[in-house]
């Protein structure tokens, strides 16, 4: 568990060191390459508008929500399992425990 522990908050600490460096597209702005340099806020203020927008409860929002999280990964460079671990740690901070998101895991 503690091996676990310490490689989460290390892949957290690698994402959060590429997310400064890159440059990504992001399909919800016109396919406008945005410039990141703030990435970290510009991310859970992404994550907080996703968790207004998603209910959740429509598996059609779902998988979009999912396959945008795929998406996010593949320029992150991290797994798809700890990426949606902690898209979804995020949202619940930002929301302060309100956003839905145990059924991010079904899909």
């Amino acid at each position: 568990m503690l091996k676990l522990l310490l490689f989460a908050i290390s892949q957290f600490i690698y994402l959060r060191t590429v997310i400064r460096k890159l440059i990504i597209w992001d399909l919800t702005l016109g396919n406008k390459i945005l410039d990141l340099s703030y990435s970290l806020l510009y991310v859970q203020y992404k994550l907080y508008v996703a968790s207004q927008k998603y209910s959740f409860k429509d598996k059609k929002h779902i998988t979009e929500f999912n396959i945008k999280c795929k998406l996010y990964c593949i320029y992150f460079h991290t797994s798809y399992q700890l990426f949606i671990f902690m898209w979804a740690h995020i949202i619940k901070n930002v929301t302060k425990g309100h956003g839905n998101t145990d059924s991010l895991f079904e899909v």
